[in-house]
């Protein structure tokens, strides 16, 4: 899984959000990287790990919403595996088709 948001500041920069699953987490099977930066500067990053896919998966959900509401569209998405049940509306709506 793939997923990279955009967001046009006031101050003319671009900021990136990226959600990924590119490597197995040490503590568990579920888990996503989240990446993010501002055009011109470095980049952060955080990793998430959860006990079961559902969880996962609705923790995805609540980030994917939070950065809507704070005005993240998508760039580019791409899933592996199936979609969770929620996110193909989220994702349209954000402007991933």
């Amino acid at each position: 899984m793939q997923i990279v948001l955009y967001k046009k500041a006031k101050d003319t920069h671009t900021h990136y959000y990226e959600i990924n699953d590119r490597q197995l987490h040490l503590f568990s099977n579920y888990g996503f990287t989240v990446r993010w930066w501002r055009e011109g500067a470095s980049s952060r990053e955080r990793h998430y790990s959860f006990p079961s896919r559902s969880e996962r998966d609705s923790a995805l959900q609540r980030l994917l919403q939070r950065k809507y509401r704070e005005g993240y569209r998508v760039l580019y998405h791409y899933f592996r595996h199936r979609l969770p049940a929620a996110l193909p509306g989220l994702l349209r709506r954000m402007g991933g088709g």
